[in-house]
C-alpha cells in the first residue's frame, strides 16, 4: 500500500501566485522604436484624448482589450497615487463588472498627481518645463511645454511597486498596472507619445477615464495658481484720498498755464529760476528728465511719480516703485482670470516657478481650446442628425425668407 508523501514545508510563507492574464489581454512581439532623445514637438490635439473609442475598422474584441488595459491603468494609479483602498474582490470578477465612473478630481487630488509627476521627473534629473534652449523658444513664454516622464522611468517605478509589495492583493494590482503600461505603450500609444513619454495629461486621463477637456483645463489652472503663489507679491495699496488731494493741488500750482500737463522744468521748479532758487530745489530738471523723459505728463502719471514709495498713485496704476529701488508691475493671467503683482526683474529663485506658471497657463488655454472645438463638433453632428421639420422652417423667419427666395 503506497502512501503519498508531502514535500517539506518551508519556514518562509509563500505569496499566492499572481493571477493569469485576463482573457481580454494580449501581448505584442512587435519591436518598438527607441524613446530616447525626447523633443519638444507638440502633440497633435487628437492624440491627447486617451479614452478608448469604438473606431471604424476595429473589432469589439479589440475595444474590449483596450478597455481592460485602461481599467488596469486607472485602478493601479488610483491605488498608488491617490491612496485608494486595495480591491478585495478578485480581478476576474472586477473585469466582469462595468468600469467604475469616478467623481471628477478636486484640487487636493490634482495636487497629489502633480506631486508624483514632479517626483518621477526629478528621479530623471528633470523639471516639468522643457528648457527654452531645447525647445528652441527664444525666450518666448507663450509656447512653453510640459515635459513627459520617460517610459523607462514610469515602467521602472511600476516594477518597483510590484517587487516591494508585501500584500498579495496590492501586488496583484501593481502587476496588472505594470502589464497595462507595457501594453498601452506598445499597442495604443501614438508615435509622438512613445517618443515624448507620459505627460501629466495622460496620467490624469488614465486615473479619471471620464474626465472632460474642460475639467483638465481647470486642473491645469489650479496648478498654475499654486505656482503663481510662489512669486506673486502683495497688491500695493492706493494712496489715501487726502494724500491724492495734496498731490492734485501741487499739480495745479505747477500747471501755471492750465494745459493739463506739466514739463520736467515745471516739476523741478520752473525754467526761469535764480541760482538761489535752484539750490533750494530738491531735484533738478535733468534728473526729472532722466526719470520721465523730455515730454510733458498729465495728472495720472504725475500721481504715479510723486506718490509715496510702495503705494499706487491711483487704482488703475500698473507699476509701483519700492523703497529699495525695485519695481512691481501688474500682470493679467488669462487662464486664471487673476491680476497679480510681481517684480519687473525676475530673481533667480523665481525663475522656475514663473516658467512653470507660464507653462501651465498655456496648457490650460490649450485644453480650453480643445474643449471648445469638441463642443462645436458635437453641436455640428447634432444638427446633422436632426433634420428640420416643416414647422421648424415656418417658425424661423430667416429660413422662410431663404425658402421664398429659392422658390
Amino acid at each position: 500500500m503506497s502512501t503519498s508523501t508531502r514535500p517539506p514545508t518551508s519556514s518562509c510563507s509563500r505569496l499566492p501566485a499572481l493571477p493569469p492574464a485576463g482573457p481580454m489581454e494580449f501581448r505584442s512581439t512587435s519591436q518598438e522604436p527607441s524613446t530616447s532623445n525626447r523633443t519638444s514637438t507638440q502633440l497633435p490635439k487628437q492624440t491627447l484624448v486617451l479614452s478608448p473609442k469604438k473606431e471604424m475598422g476595429t473589432t469589439s474584441s479589440e475595444n474590449a482589450r483596450k478597455e481592460v488595459v485602461l481599467r488596469d491603468l486607472s485602478e493601479g494609479l488610483r491605488m498608488t497615487l491617490l491612496g485608494d483602498p486595495v480591491p478585495q474582490v478578485p480581478r476576474s470578477i472586477r473585469l466582469s463588472e462595468p468600469i467604475p465612473v469616478y467623481p471628477l478630481p478636486d484640487m487636493e487630488q490634482t495636487m497629489k498627481v502633480y506631486k508624483h509627476y514632479c517626483h518621477l521627473l526629478s528621479e530623471e534629473g528633470e523639471t516639468p518645463v522643457i528648457p527654452a534652449s531645447e525647445a528652441g523658444l527664444g525666450g518666448c513664454t507663450d509656447d512653453l511645454e510640459l515635459l513627459g516622464i520617460s517610459w523607462p522611468s514610469v515602467q521602472n517605478w511600476a516594477q518597483h511597486l510590484e517587487d516591494l509589495a508585501e500584500d498579495f492583493r496590492f501586488r496583484s494590482v501593481a502587476a496588472a498596472l505594470n502589464r497595462a503600461l507595457n501594453l498601452w505603450r506598445r499597442n495604443q500609444a501614438s508615435p509622438s507619445q512613445r517618443k515624448n513619454g507620459v505627460s501629466l495629461a495622460m496620467l490624469i486621463q488614465w486615473i479619471w477615464p471620464s474626465v472632460t477637456p474642460d475639467h483638465i483645463a481647470n486642473m491645469m489652472t489650479w496648478i498654475c495658481m499654486m505656482e503663481l503663489d510662489k512669486f506673486r507679491q502683495t497688491t500695493p495699496r492706493v494712496i489715501e484720498p487726502q494724500d491724492r488731494r495734496i498731490l492734485e493741488s501741487i499739480f495745479e500750482r505747477m500747471d501755471v498755464h492750465k494745459k493739463g500737463s506739466v514739463s520736467p522744468e515745471d516739476i523741478a521748479g520752473g525754467k526761469d529760476m535764480s541760482v538761489t532758487d535752484r539750490l533750494k530745489n530738491i531735484v533738478d530738471a535733468d534728473t526729472v528728465k532722466a526719470v520721465i523723459g523730455h515730454n510733458r505728463i498729465g495728472l495720472v502719471p504725475f500721481l504715479e511719480l510723486m506718490c509715496e514709495n510702495a503705494f499706487r498713485g491711483h487704482d488703475r496704476a500698473t507699476q509701483v516703485l519700492l523703497s529699495d529701488g525695485r519695481k512691481l508691475v501688474q500682470q493679467d493671467r488669462k487662464a486664471t482670470g487673476l491680476t497679480i503683482w510681481v517684480f519687473d526683474q525676475m530673481t533667480p529663485d523665481e525663475e522656475q516657478p514663473r516658467r512653470l506658471a507660464d507653462a501651465f497657463e498655456a496648457e490650460a488655454l490649450r485644453w480650453r481650446l480643445i474643449a471648445a472645438e469638441a463642443k462645436a463638433l458635437a453641436q455640428m453632428q447634432l444638427c446633422q442628425d436632426e433634420p428640420l421639420e416643416d414647422h421648424d422652417i415656418e417658425d424661423d423667419p430667416d429660413l422662410c425668407e431663404t425658402d421664398q427666395q429659392i422658390g
